[in-house]
């Protein structure tokens, strides 16, 4: 599956184009729902085609514009490999596509940037974390939602079996001893030593973990998603002592990964970490309640919008099924709301969110019975 990092969010809200397409669809991860998906996505591919024509872009640039996604309907490959929801971004220029561990409604937005608040909640809201399974014959790292774990690959340099490893580090030592001549017997990795002393057997996992972690960082160091451990239980302390990724959650599964579904995988990483969104959700609910009174709180949209572009914003909750098209005069600090989208206008909401999320502020995409107030916006300020 796709990585899509913060890093990555980061440049797309940069992206600024006329038009920027952003389109969004569930998909199934079963073979047979591929059909179903590409319908969704070629409606809504020529859904945009027709209303692109009508504000007259030329023929030999729409059609420019447009091939990448008429191409990837022609994708069998693709479609068979699908998670729990499409984001595709494209612009003069540009394609990007993104198979995505959460939940999405039918949606495309013609603007002048792409729409990014359903992916929001990747960062924030509903949870996303990586897990690392540290199983003996091939480690292996996740990126998870509520919803699902996916596989991310790491580095192609980096050693994924410790079993190997340890055969190769017992295998040199005996050639070194015999003068070049080793048995033919396999050596198993157990708890303690396998002909070497327990001390040097423990330095050498160690050195194994710290090229593992490593390759690990390398993927995630512009991350704050919280890593979960998973592995037998004198494992974890080992990897933790190589672990230079600040985010590692506190509870770790004392599990040996061998052999688990990603679905069993998902569940138990998922009951480890939930709480910790949870806490930071209430947290979040809690100052609101608290600062609502005395200006560091509010759910007037030009007040969060104005916070949001002065980086004050500390957590903003927005209403995923909601919208609010208009336009913000930041110079004049004013708000028109147009009810409907335009050729000149933005949606408000995401506006708010985009600024937020890009100044470290935390982004909540919540349904409309779990937002604070009876608004599709609210913000705790920072100052």
């Amino acid at each position: 599956m796709d990585l899509l990092s913060k890093e990555l969010l980061k440049n797309l809200v940069k992206k600024s184009s006329d038009p920027c397409i952003s389109v969004y669809i569930p998909t199934h991860r079963e073979w047979n729902g591929q059909s179903q998906d590409r319908t969704r996505f070629k409606n809504h591919i020529q859904k945009i085609y027709k209303q692109l024509a009508e504000r007259g872009i030329r023929s030999n640039h729409l059609q420019h514009l447009m091939k990448p996604a008429f191409d990837l309907l022609d994708d069998i490959e693709f479609w068979n490999h699908q998670s729990e929801g499409l984001a595709v971004f494209f612009s003069p220029g540009e394609f990007r596509r993104y198979r995505i561990p959460v939940q999405v409604q039918d949606l495309e937005i013609i603007s002048q940037r792409y729409y990014i608040k359903p992916l929001l909640s990747l960062m924030s809201g509903d949870g996303r974390f990586f897990l690392l399974a540290l199983d003996q014959k091939l480690i292996k790292l996740y990126q998870g939602s509520k919803y699902s774990i996916n596989e991310v690959k790491l580095p192609k340099d980096t050693l994924l079996s410790l079993k190997d490893y340890l055969q190769f580090e017992e295998a040199d030592k005996s050639y070194q001893l015999y003068g070049g001549s080793t048995g033919e017997g396999t050596i198993f990795f157990t708890h303690g030593s396998v002909g070497m002393d327990a001390a040097v057997h423990k330095e050498k996992i160690l050195e194994f973990f710290r090229l593992v972690s490593k390759g690990v960082y390398r993927v995630i160091k512009n991350e704050n998603a919280p890593l979960v451990l998973a592995g037998v239980e004198y494992l974890i302390p080992l990897y933790k002592e190589t672990n230079s990724y600040p985010y590692t959650a506190g509870e770790s599964l004392d599990i040996n990964p061998e052999g688990l579904k990603n679905e069993d995988l998902h569940h138990l990483a998922w009951e480890a970490v939930h709480p910790v969104f949870e806490r930071n959700r209430l947290k979040a609910f809690k100052q609101y309640e608290q600062f609502s009174g005395n200006g560091r709180a509010s759910s007037n949209i030009q007040e969060i919008l104005k916070a949001a572009f002065s980086k004050r914003v500390d957590s903003l909750f927005v209403n995923k099924d909601a919208q609010l098209w208009g336009t913000y005069n930041r110079d004049e600090d004013t708000v028109v709301v147009d009810g409907i989208p335009n050729d000149s206008n933005e949606e408000l909401l995401d506006l708010a969110a985009v600024h937020t999320f890009v100044n470290n502020g935390s982004v909540f995409v919540l349904g409309k019975d779990k937002m604070p107030c009876d608004k599709p916006a609210a913000a705790v300020f920072r100052y």
